[in-house]
């Protein structure tokens, strides 16, 4: 037998999370015209989530994470790919509901969720509270050596950062879930696992040296 996910209901036009194992022999089979669309909705939602969480916002979290201490030029490149990432990210979220409204499948599941989580990862980047310096003002600048971090701040990053690891983790499964179900060819397979593994590789090469350049110094 064969496997076959998905498919299109005759009743509504809706797309299918079910999973078929087709059995018997061809010629038992009726011949029935095929109405295939080599470039979808589906296929668009692909190439914008792809871009987003493949690309833009794993980029900016990078940028965010590991190169603070080229301020300004990491603030301002973080902004630019986490607004543009996010912008794209609802331009994903409604072309997909243009084509189906039944988030039964876990990638529609996790979608919301994601959705969610960008949203409020987004606002609170708009609403965060900025450096206290000494005297009273405030600014963003953290080389200034007269600044200090108040309580909230200090809140505010560990939760930034919490729930930006969450979004871009939930992100990167999106994203395999989204190959899985378009029934992709190997090409895509093979761009998505590489670029995968790219990004692994970084933000733990990355991630070993921060550690080893705190360590140092502190001692």
């Amino acid at each position: 037998g064969v496997f076959l996910f998905g498919g299109e209901s005759v009743d509504d036009g809706n797309f299918l999370n079910d999973l078929w194992l087709l059995e018997g022999a061809i010629t038992d089979s009726e011949a029935i015209p095929c109405s295939y669309q080599w470039f979808s909705l589906l296929h668009l939602h692909g190439v914008i989530m792809y871009l987003a969480w493949g690309l833009l916002l794993p980029f900016g979290v990078m940028i965010g994470r590991y190169y603070r201490w080229s301020w300004p030029v990491w603030f301002f490149v973080h902004i630019f790919c986490q607004v543009f990432g996010t912008l794209l990210t609802v331009c994903g979220f409604i072309i997909v509901f243009l084509v189906s409204s039944e988030p039964s499948f876990p990638h529609g599941i996790i979608g919301i969720i994601l959705m969610f989580t960008i949203s409020q990862q987004f606002l609170s980047g708009i609403i965060r509270p900025w450096l206290k310096r000494e005297d009273g003002r405030y600014v963003e600048d953290c080389k200034e050596k007269d600044t200090f971090k108040y309580k909230w701040r200090r809140c505010w990053e560990v939760y930034h950062r919490v729930s930006g690891v969450i979004a871009i983790a939930l992100g990167f499964t999106q994203v395999t879930l989204g190959v899985f179900l378009i029934n992709a060819p190997l090409a895509v397979w093979c761009v998505w696992i590489v670029l995968f593994s790219i990004w692994l590789f970084v933000f733990l090469f990355h991630e070993i040296v921060h550690c080893c350049c705190v360590r140092l110094h502190k001692e």
